[in-house]
């Protein structure tokens, strides 16, 4: 695979007349440009309508995604064909075999021996059997005459005398093996595209004045393809001197270097990487949520998830393995981010797809909890503060409550081992709300707390009557 850089500058005339001249088409050219084709008659086209256009664009939209589809396919195929040719040959790599099938020949067919080559391959090789001194005869120092005798015979003669050998020919020909050079092929098919390239840009720039710069260079140790670059002025040359004190040939095989020893970045501190590795871990649970959902989710929200991918998407959370639900972009240490993407990667940490019968119940657990009255209760010893829930954030969950929203602890469902609560709790809005449908690793609850409502600026302040009199005030300067 290469890395082509294209630079494009416009040209800047340094002519010092006012009169610019024209780019001619006539000046010496690799290539020169294709004749354009004038249309001779006019074409009267019907205006369509929108109904019209709306139909012709979803039918255009239908073709390419058939077409992209039976292209993925053929491209599956294909990587299907070379990882069955590795383990056939347990030789080389799948890449190799795949480029192998990539690369192949475009002749279908084999041309048809002659008749009077036949003849001369024939003879030539009788004459050199006979030979008894060692001397080899060559087909150039025979053909004349070979040619006045061939030119003697009759069509019976010829094919009489040509039909064996021509057959017995065409039959060594298929029976040959031929293992293909994947390099020499793709070096040859390399060659002959930058080549048509540089002839391209040199004719667009015989054309329109434009400047192009580019670079083409090896991925591989592999390959044969040396560093490529080509310019359509000297005046790169002298930008690349002077702003970055080299020359195009050191910069392409510097490039190919780097392109070869696979680094990602030489000046990548730590606070860049981790921003990429935060944004690899989001884009990577992003995937594996529309892989869960089997259609594409716009946004993976992590702030209140249960209204916001629960309810309309009946996804829910298992294995986090961190003790916070959080979106990836607040986690700020490199391991706690190594350690989510593990778990991403090796399947411990994974969405899971409600039932229809589990997510009715879910449902209605959910809003029973905001349409639910809120209850008081005031502590004997005489504080009115709100209790905290006696519920240990480490108590496993039941089979039974797995799957189900757990709103607030009672003393009902309160399990033996744990001591009675105290008092009553308030469940207020901007409590944390602790929800099962982000289960953590080995069954442990993930906390999600939902964000708060925004409070009032004027909350706690007195709000008396409006005092009257300044309604008819001229306004303060």
């Amino acid at each position: 695979m290469l890395c082509l850089f294209p630079i494009f500058l416009r040209a800047i005339d340094t002519m010092d007349s006012t009169v610019q001249r024209l780019k001619s088409t006539s000046r010496k050219l690799v290539v020169k440009p294709a004749i354009k084709t004038v249309r001779r008659t006019l074409k009267h086209h019907r205006k369509r309508t929108n109904t019209e256009k709306k139909e012709a664009k979803a039918s255009r939209d239908a073709h390419r995604h058939e077409v992209s589809q039976a292209l993925d396919k053929c491209r599956q195929d294909i990587w299907a064909m070379a990882v069955s040719l590795r383990e056939q040959f347990s030789t080389h790599t799948v890449e190799y075999w795949h480029a192998s099938i990539i690369q192949a020949t475009s002749h279908k067919r084999s041309r048809k021996l002659h008749g009077w080559n036949a003849y001369l391959s024939k003879e030539t090789r009788r004459i050199n059997n006979e030979a008894n001194d060692g001397t080899i005869v060559r087909a150039n120092d025979v053909a004349a005459e070979l040619a006045i005798k061939w030119n003697s015979m009759s069509e019976e003669e010829k094919s009489a005398a040509t039909g064996d050998y021509i057959k017995d020919f065409e039959a060594k020909r298929e029976e040959k093996i031929h293992l293909p050079n994947v390099g020499l092929k793709a070096f040859h098919d390399v060659r002959a595209n930058l080549a048509q390239m540089h002839a391209d840009a040199g004719a667009l720039h015989a054309r329109t004045g434009i400047e192009i710069l580019t670079f083409a260079v090896r991925s591989k140790v592999d390959d044969f393809n040396r560093p490529f670059f080509f310019a359509t002025t000297p005046r790169f040359e002298e930008f690349f001197s002077a702003i970055f004190k080299t020359n195009l040939m050191e910069t392409s095989i510097r490039l190919e270097g780097f392109i070869i020893s696979g680094f990602e970045s030489v000046t990548r501190n730590y606070a860049q990487g981790i921003s990429a590795l935060k944004s690899e871990v989001a884009k990577f649970i992003h995937l594996k949520l529309d892989e869960a959902a089997g259609y594409h989710i716009p946004r993976m929200l992590y702030t209140n998830f249960d209204s916001n991918i629960t309810l309309p998407h009946q996804i829910i959370v298992k294995g986090w393995p961190l003790p916070k639900f959080s979106n990836p972009s607040d986690i700020g240490t490199k391991g706690d981010l190594d350690r989510l993407l593990s778990a991403w990667k090796t399947g411990s940490a994974y969405f899971e797809k409600l039932d229809d019968a589990v997510f009715e119940k879910w449902s209605q657990e959910y809003y029973a909890r905001f349409d639910s009255p809120s209850t008081t209760a005031t502590d004997p010893s005489g504080d009115t503060s709100t209790t905290a829930s006696p519920i240990n954030d480490t108590h496993a969950m039941d089979s039974t409550q797995e799957n189900i929203l757990i709103n607030h602890a009672s003393e009902e469902n309160l399990p033996a081992t744990l001591p009675p609560p105290t008092a009553l709790t308030t469940v207020n809005s901007s409590d944390p709300f602790v929800s099962c449908m982000i289960s953590g690793d080995g069954g442990v609850i993930v906390h999600a707390t939902k964000k708060p409502r925004k409070q009032r600026s004027d909350k706690g302040k007195p709000r008396g009557s409006r005092k009257s009199g300044k309604e008819n005030a001229p306004p303060a300067m």
